[in-house]
């Protein structure tokens, strides 16, 4: 089941991105990127393996970043825990600083569901923590 999330920062769409597209420099400043560790990198795309707290849960992955700056930023699990999820990010320009929608399709499977939390507000307060930098 896809979901959105819809927050609006105060930063310029340049640093949002930059900030929340590179997940090394974002774990750095939220609770919800507990590591990476990014295996290869290429200008417009990215591999790293990561473990995210989503929904109340950890989940250990191997994440596919996919860079269009400024406005999209797209990753794929492409191994581990949540194999198959799918985030796509985009970035507008608003007279307050920027506006990040990111659709979130979260395959949680058993581990998902045992959770006490919901992936999606989850998500919103990771992608809220860019304005704290």
């Amino acid at each position: 089941m896809t979901e959105t999330a819809s927050v609006e920062i105060s930063a310029d769409v340049n640093s949002a991105y930059d900030t929340i597209s590179d997940h090394a420099v974002l774990g750095g400043i939220t609770p919800h990127i507990k590591s990476v560790k990014v295996k290869s990198r290429r200008p417009e795309r990215y591999l790293a393996e990561e473990v995210l707290v989503l929904g109340g849960r950890e989940y250990l992955c191997m994440v596919r970043h996919y860079c269009r700056p400024p406005h999209t930023h797209e990753y794929t699990v492409v191994g581990g825990d949540a194999k198959g999820s799918r985030i796509t990010e985009m970035f507008e320009s608003t007279a307050g600083g920027t506006r990040i929608t990111a659709s979130i399709d979260w395959k949680t499977g058993l581990r998902g569901m045992l959770g006490h939390g919901s992936v999606r507000d989850d998500y919103a307060k990771l992608l809220c923590a860019a304005a704290l930098r």
